[in-house]
């Protein structure tokens, strides 16, 4: 009895050790978290197919990640046509940006990120040659790696990660495609990871140093070890250094009008109503539309460059009557507002005791 008992004992350890983990990107928001808050069951344009498993993505036909029939290379409506793109978030060019994990299924390891500005038409090689720096885990205070520092390290068992990556300085686009890599360490160890754990005084989520090193390359489709987990998310990069102006369709200079003196009859029929001459609004040299509430956003063909086209734009957008917040401190849309107020017209969400995020109302 006692030797079936340990017997069982060690199949139940060994396979919980190969137990697949589940983790997601969550913000800016991956094309996984959007079929999973707005997919739908039923054919509609424009809106994605439910996704019930947002976590499961350790398969890989390209870049994005699939589970099950959602290939998410491919961003299919639920009426089988391309999905339209929209930007989750709206950086400035070597901006160091917010990036919200959740790991459902904890098995350590590190995140990576990476990003392409060729929309759907990003590739690997495109994606390998622009890698975001990690900066700083908001929550736990992991160190950054020196000598992997494109490597976000998971610390213990949570489930949410806060961390802070910086975009690279040569990346500017309206279609910005970023990847999260989740690279998990159960399974055998990332190059790296014994100097960086060993260095760690007092650290937290140690994997088993124990264990064999992984066998580089890892696979590009999921199959072998380590497991891995792939995600996207559409975001656009403005040029910061050069002002967030929004390109406009060319607008012809006005000409002054003079009103002709005109000498009074002796008994006007009805004397003139006065009104200012009025200008359609795209002809404000600061006004633009904004999608995160504090940049103005560089593609003049997406929600157009009028207060009236912004504000009834499909996406969730605002008018900015002066341009750009680049003298405020505030904080713009899906950023933390933990430390910071967010910008005018945004409220701050709360998330947990240690993160809330400025979100439109």
């Amino acid at each position: 009895m006692i030797r079936f008992s340990l017997l069982s004992l060690t199949f139940f350890m060994a396979l919980m050790s190969n137990v697949e983990s589940h983790g997601g990107l969550i913000s800016p928001r991956s094309r996984n978290e959007v079929a999973r808050e707005e997919g739908t069951n039923v054919a509609s344009p424009g809106l994605p197919v439910k996704e019930y498993c947002w976590h499961c993505l350790n398969r890989n036909n390209g870049i994005c990640g699939k589970v099950d029939g959602n290939d998410y290379d491919e961003w299919l409506d639920s009426s089988g046509n391309p999905m339209p793109w929209k930007p989750e978030a709206i950086y400035q060019r070597g901006e160091m940006i917010n990036i919200e994990t959740e790991i459902t299924a904890h098995h350590w390891g590190h995140i990576e990120l990476r990003a392409c500005p060729n929309g759907r038409q990003s590739t690997q090689s495109c994606l390998d040659s622009h890698p975001l720096e990690f900066v700083q885990d908001v929550n736990y205070a992991m160190p950054q790696d020196p000598k992997f520092p494109d490597r976000g390290y998971l610390a213990d068992r949570y489930r949410s990660y806060n961390m802070k990556f910086r975009l690279p300085s040569n990346l500017v686009g309206d279609q910005v495609l970023l990847q999260w890599r989740y690279i998990t360490s159960n399974s055998c160890l990332p190059p790296g990871y014994v100097d960086y754990y060993t260095n760690i005084p007092n650290d937290v989520g140690r994997s088993n140093l124990r264990l064999r090193e992984c066998s580089l390359p890892y696979s590009n489709d999921g199959l072998g070890y380590p497991e891995q987990f792939w995600n996207c998310a559409e975001i656009s990069v403005i040029d910061g250094s050069g002002g967030s102006t929004l390109p406009r369709t060319p607008v012809k200079a006005p000409t002054k009008v003079t009103t002709p003196v005109v000498a009074p009859t002796q008994s006007p029929s009805a004397s003139p109503e006065k009104r200012a001459v009025e200008f359609p609004d795209s002809v404000s040299d600061k006004g633009c539309c904004s999608f995160d509430f504090k940049n103005c956003i560089t593609n003049s063909y997406w929600c157009g460059t009028t207060k009236s086209d912004c504000l009834s734009c499909e996406s969730k957008m605002n008018w900015l009557p002066s341009g750009a917040l680049d003298d405020q401190s505030c904080a713009a849309r899906y950023q933390t507002c933990t430390d910071q107020a967010c910008c005018p017209g945004l409220i701050c969400e709360y998330k947990n005791a240690f993160y809330s995020q400025c979100n439109a109302p």
